[in-house]
């Protein structure tokens, strides 16, 4: 006589999936989970570092954002968060500040910084711009009317 097949295993619980769905997330960010949020925005800072900004303001916003993400993940997570990945952050963090300047103003905007409950303290990386950049990227700075601010030593 044969076994009944096992059962499936139990699904294990994941905040960071679960935040990643809330968040409206694609299926190939959530399955990346934690690890997949910082490899990203640690090729984002690398790229930025190695080659300047190639792009426009609109799509280094959304490169920010995928920094967003991995803020409410840390968020989420809190102490629980993985000494190994909380020493990436930082370093990439620490990379991207070498890299960008502070900007005179959120690059989202003031507005939909606030309906979206961001502050400066939490979400300033909305507020750097690349020290190099393109022509387009500075031709969007100039329509934005945003400006680079003085180095403040970073």
């Amino acid at each position: 006589m044969t076994e009944p097949p096992a059962p499936p295993p139990a699904k294990v619980f994941d905040p960071i999936a679960e935040f990643l769905k809330d968040r409206g997330c694609p299926s190939h960010v959530v399955r990346a989970g934690l690890k997949g949020l910082v490899m990203n925005w640690e090729k984002v800072v690398s790229e930025l570092v190695f080659d300047g900004y190639r792009y426009g303001l609109r799509d280094f916003v959304k490169d920010l954002s995928r920094r967003e993400l991995l803020g409410g993940a840390e968020a989420r997570l809190g102490a629980a968060l993985p000494e190994a990945m909380r020493g990436r952050i930082a370093g990439a963090d620490q990379r991207f500040r070498g890299a960008t300047l502070a900007a005179s103003r959120s690059l989202l905007g003031e507005d939909e910084e606030a309906r979206l409950g961001l502050s400066t303290e939490r979400s300033w990386w909305f507020r750097r711009l690349p020290r190099r950049h393109r022509a387009p990227f500075a031709r969007d700075l100039s329509a934005a009317g945003i400006q680079a601010l003085p180095d403040e030593g970073v």
